[in-house]
C-alpha cells in the first residue's frame, strides 16, 4: 500500500514539474488552477484514489464484522427437554 502512496505523489509531483514550463509562460487571460483544486480534482476522479477510499471503507466494515464476534448472544437449546 505505501509503494501505490508513493507512486501517487511521484504522479503529482510530475504533473506539478510538467505543468510548470505552461504556467511561467502563460499569458494573463489564461485562468490557472491552484494545487488545491488540482488536488480536488484528483481526488474526485483519479482511479487510485477511488480505490483508496474503498480500501479505507472496506477496512472500517472488516472492523465492524470483527467487533460483531464480541457482541452477547442469547440462545436455548431445547433438544433434550421433554
Amino acid at each position: 500500500m505505501k509503494s501505490k502512496f508513493h507512486n501517487f505523489i511521484r504522479f503529482l509531483l510530475m504533473i506539478q514539474i510538467l505543468a510548470l514550463p505552461f504556467s511561467l509562460s502563460a499569458q494573463d487571460s489564461v485562468k490557472k488552477i491552484s494545487i488545491s483544486q488540482v488536488m480536488q480534482i484528483v481526488k474526485e476522479y483519479h482511479p487510485v484514489a477511488k480505490q483508496a477510499t474503498i480500501i479505507i471503507e472496506k477496512a472500517a466494515a472488516d472492523l465492524t464484522i470483527a467487533r460483531s464476534g464480541f457482541d452477547p448472544l442469547l440462545n436455548a437449546g431445547t433438544g433434550e427437554k421433554t
